[in-house]
């Protein structure tokens, strides 16, 4: 049982994210925005992985980023000044912790927060991943209100994307050693650089030489998953 100040934390949370919800439904293409999550909810759901069932998989998480991103872009469309994204942040932010949820089955506040020079212990890299594209796409309203601002309300740029999301070194270290089924540690071996050179890249730091190496190390894995991918053209 949480503690009166988490109950009393908790509450305004939800608080916060019913005042979004209200905001964001007086939009007049609110029921349209609905009726397109359904429809890519359902299309998802249809064609996921049975792998995707298993509570903790690689697969499930992909499964549910997908998710996320079908969301993500379809608020875009409700974006109209600052007020919305505002609204849209608190939103995403929520719809993470569900997809959290949906994923680990614990709350995310049960997950120790990362620590510089530590070695991130797989659930926190995967709350990371989630809360990071929830992120992503904040960062893409304040892009479409930026371009409002500029433009007008008709830029084209306020209509969702079908890119995704451009990884993070870390999104790629990690998607190369599940590729390769190897630990870190043990990446970091094969990039011939130090375990505390190796997680100060993932961090996004790090200095240039060992940048170089993890990028030389990277494409040659990702290279290697594309010739594997590409038919057999005999």
């Amino acid at each position: 049982m949480g503690t009166p100040e988490h109950e009393k934390a908790e509450q305004l949370r939800r608080d916060m994210v019913a005042q979004a919800w209200a905001l964001l439904e007086k939009h007049r293409e609110f029921p349209s925005v609905i009726v397109e999550l359904n429809d890519a909810d359902q299309e998802l759901r249809e064609s996921r992985p049975e792998e995707a069932k298993g509570r903790l998989s690689e697969a499930r998480l992909e499964y549910l980023l997908r998710v996320l991103d079908a969301h993500g872009k379809a608020y875009l469309r409700l974006v109209v000044d600052l007020e919305s994204v505002k609204a849209i942040a608190t939103v995403m932010d929520d719809f993470a912790r569900e997809m959290w949820w949906q994923f680990s089955g614990v709350p995310p506040e049960l997950i120790p927060p990362t620590t510089p020079f530590v070695k991130p212990q797989p659930e926190q890299a995967q709350r990371t991943r989630i809360f990071d594209r929830a992120h992503h796409w904040t960062v893409e309203g304040y892009r479409c209100l930026a371009a409002i601002q500029r433009m007008g309300p008709t830029s084209p740029s306020c209509e969702p994307s079908d890119k995704p999301p451009v990884k993070t070194i870390s999104d790629r270290l990690d998607d190369a050693a599940t590729h390769r089924g190897i630990s870190h540690e043990e990446q970091a071996s094969r990039i011939h650089i130090s375990r505390t050179a190796y997680f100060e890249v993932k961090a996004g730091r790090g200095g240039k030489k060992s940048r170089r190496k993890t990028e030389n190390y990277l494409s040659r894995v990702f290279n290697d998953i594309d010739r594997k991918s590409e038919p057999n053209k005999d």
